[in-house]
């Protein structure tokens, strides 16, 4: 009979680069929300698509929707990260539980 052995450095490896990932997906929002579209300006005005508003309207739209998607993404990834190291400490709490009871039996 196959034994099933969960690796808890591997699970608290990847708990990590999970956490990595998701900082540095989380890294990118600002740098979306603070690049919209005519976002600079020359004499309080648009640098760029003055003659087309509604089409800059729409693009801060899609940006907006991108900052709002990598928000939730990099949230996501990170609480799976934690609770994969989570899971990595309960299963090595666990084994060491076990063992003590198996080295108490003999």
């Amino acid at each position: 009979m196959a034994t099933l052995d969960v690796s808890t450095a591997d699970l608290t490896t990847l708990s990590n680069t999970m956490k990595e990932s998701g900082n540095a997906v989380g890294g990118q929002i600002d740098p979306v929300r603070k690049n919209l579209w005519g976002m600079g300006t020359h004499n309080g005005q648009r640098e760029s698509g003055k003659n087309y508003p509604k089409q800059g309207e729409d693009a801060n739209a899609a940006l907006e929707r991108v900052a709002f998607w990598l928000t939730h993404w990099s949230t996501a990834v990170k609480a799976t990260g934690s609770a994969l190291g989570q899971s990595a400490v309960a299963y090595g709490n666990t084994d060491a539980v076990n063992a003590k009871k198996v080295n108490e039996l003999s």
